[in-house]
């Protein structure tokens, strides 16, 4: 299983809570190998927001993140970085 972290700022935090539910975790879970998601955030203006995607390879990751523009989310969100991890571990 591989991990994909994301960090992201927004501007308004109630349309950025909005998208999430809507667009963002529905379409997420349709993706071809995903396993989990969980995001989380600080939705007050010039908010910060983080995501831990569980994917059941690095490939599934790999695609699904490759397709997210850095730097831009569609003008609610900015994505600022994206890392991949292999999980080694779970409690």
């Amino acid at each position: 299983m591989h991990a994909a972290f994301m960090s992201v700022t927004f501007s308004d935090g109630g349309e950025a809570l909005e998208m999430l539910k809507q667009q963002v975790i529905p379409n997420t879970s349709g993706t071809p190998g995903f396993v989990s998601g969980f995001w989380a955030g600080n939705l007050e203006a010039g908010g910060r927001g983080m995501a831990l995607l569980l994917f059941e390879n690095e490939d599934e990751a790999r695609t699904f993140t490759g397709e997210i523009p850095r730097g831009s989310g569609g003008g609610l969100e900015k994505v600022d970085d994206i890392f991949i991890a292999e999980v080694v571990g779970r409690a």
